[in-house]
């Protein structure tokens, strides 16, 4: 019986995304005696899109590199973590939740990383920031955890923060967007940066193609660095930048989709909320927690989302009619 993972970790997601907004109703109504600040960022990050970003990777990752699919080791491994992140979301130590996080991110860094290298086909070019994704997460999970343990500098946790918070996820999105909204909107049947002429076109020996996304992994590494360290505004405009032409050239999001449903529209919403929320938190730091906000729920959320519930209709062999009618959905 071949096993689906989505099918696993999509409900570990939901459960914390409906832990990680209750929670607040309740703390509004005083129904219990709980402070959200102190949970809500690790359950909606580490917990929400860190589940659909497991179940997504597991079940694509062997589908991009024509590699082995999970077997039921992992898929017991990964489980255990899952769960132990659920009975921990609401220990007021944090170090518990953030360790079974780093557990999961060195999970996914070893499942991606063993298929991608063993893969004999290449994978698709802006695939570089996968790794790059789930490195930042380890990197900042581990900051997360020293600090726990009152063992860092506050600028260190800060860092720790931006890129477990922030770059975890946006990576991912750079890297795996790039290729899947491109192809769901109708705009190409593979993304790629250009077409064969600019892969075939070298400098230096190095096709354009690299050049072009090794280019934009360093710039968003350097992004980080910048402004955990020495200019926050430089940081953040480099960022956007990366982001704005990654949003421009690789989702063609400046054009309308051309597979007209529920998903395709809301997906093109989703990618105008995520920058135009980093470009409020670019200009405007005065209300950066609401720009974050912006771009959390109506990009990373709305994204992850969206994807998920292609990837269930792909695998789960229902078709795609639900993405044009479907009035619960979408």
């Amino acid at each position: 019986m071949k096993i689906e993972p989505y099918r696993v970790f999509f409900p570990f997601g939901l459960f914390f995304a409906l832990s990680g907004t209750v929670i607040w109703i309740l703390m509004a109504f005083s129904l219990a005696e709980i402070n959200p600040i102190q949970f809500h960022p690790d359950i909606m990050v580490g917990g929400f899109l860190q589940s659909f970003i497991a179940g997504f990777l597991m079940t694509a990752i062997p589908n991009m590199t024509r590699s082995k699919t999970i077997n039921k080791l992992e898929l017991s491994i990964y489980t255990f973590i899952s769960l132990g992140m659920v009975v921990t979301a609401f220990v007021d130590s944090r170090v518990y939740f953030h360790g079974f996080g780093l557990l999961s991110i060195l999970f996914l860094i070893t499942y991606v990383l063993r298929r991608m290298l063993s893969s004999p086909f290449p994978v698709f070019p802006m695939a570089v920031f996968i790794p790059i994704g789930l490195v930042c997460a380890f990197s900042g999970l581990s900051l997360l955890i020293l600090n726990d343990l009152e063992l860092v500098s506050f600028n260190l946790w800060i860092f720790g923060k931006l890129l477990y918070y922030q770059a975890f996820v946006l990576s991912l999105i750079l890297g795996v967007g790039s290729m899947l909204m491109p192809m769901i909107s109708g705009h190409t049947h593979f993304n790629i940066f250009g077409n064969g002429d600019i892969e075939k076109s070298k400098l230096f020996g190095i096709s354009k193609l690299d050049w072009q996304r090794f280019s934009l992994a360093f710039l968003f590494l350097s992004s980080l660095v910048i402004e955990g360290f020495f200019d926050v505004f430089i940081g953040r405009l480099l960022r956007l930048g990366i982001a704005f032409y990654v949003a421009i050239v690789l989702w063609k999001f400046t054009k309308l989709p051309l597979v007209k449903s529920r998903l395709t529209w809301m997906l093109f919403i989703s990618q105008w909320m995520l920058i135009l929320g980093l470009l409020l938190y670019t200009f405007m730091s005065d209300i950066a927690v609401h720009a974050l906000h912006l771009t959390y729920i109506g990009g990373f959320g709305m994204m992850t989302i969206l994807i998920a519930g292609r990837v269930t209709l792909a695998h789960g062999g229902q078709g795609f009619d639900l993405e044009i009618k479907s009035n619960i959905l979408f």
